[in-house]
């Protein structure tokens, strides 16, 4: 297996909350003020619209456009080496996943996380499942990390080898 075009992250990889103004409206300062204080204390990564970040209130515009924004703060860390931004990239369907995962990538992403939930996938059949999350894995170069967390029985371990490597966690 080839060495992955995304060095791995070793250390601190923490997920963001996204931060919003008294409007209710993305706050890029905030934003900025949270990745060089990341930057600046050790981490390796940041993972932008996880679990944590509030992801399901935001609408696909605005999904964009963090991913937009965000990509193009490039922040160097303490000891020289920049900071890898990820974003988390699951959509409610197949096509919206794969839509995010490639404004993910044109904009200039580390990596992404998606992760399979059986209540974002109608099908809910782990065959279904483990489709989509290979369909999605090769829409796009760039580092992947795909997560199953469907009810407590793990899809089949599996390794996709393109230009990248996508490595699978069971939960």
């Amino acid at each position: 297996m080839s060495e992955p075009s995304v060095p791995r992250v070793t250390g601190s990889f923490v997920a963001l909350i996204t931060p919003f103004d008294d409007n209710g409206d993305v706050d890029y300062g905030a934003f900025r003020t949270l990745i060089e204080w990341h930057a600046e204390h050790g981490s390796s990564a940041i993972l932008i619209m996880g679990s944590t970040g509030e992801v399901s209130m935001l609408t696909p515009e605005e999904r964009r456009d963090i991913i937009t924004r965000t990509a193009a703060m490039q922040v160097t860390r303490a000891d020289g080496r920049p900071l890898q931004l990820w974003y988390g990239c699951t959509g409610p369907s197949t096509d919206a996943t794969i839509d995010y995962l490639r404004h993910a990538a044109d904009a200039g992403a580390d990596g992404a996380i998606v992760a399979a939930i059986k209540a974002c996938f109608v099908e809910g059949n782990l065959a279904a499942i483990s489709a989509a999350l290979t369909t999605s894995a090769n829409c796009t170069s760039g580092g992947h990390i795909l997560r199953d967390s469907v009810d407590s029985t793990p899809v089949e371990t599996w390794q996709t080898e393109l230009t990248y490597t996508v490595a699978v966690e069971q939960l």
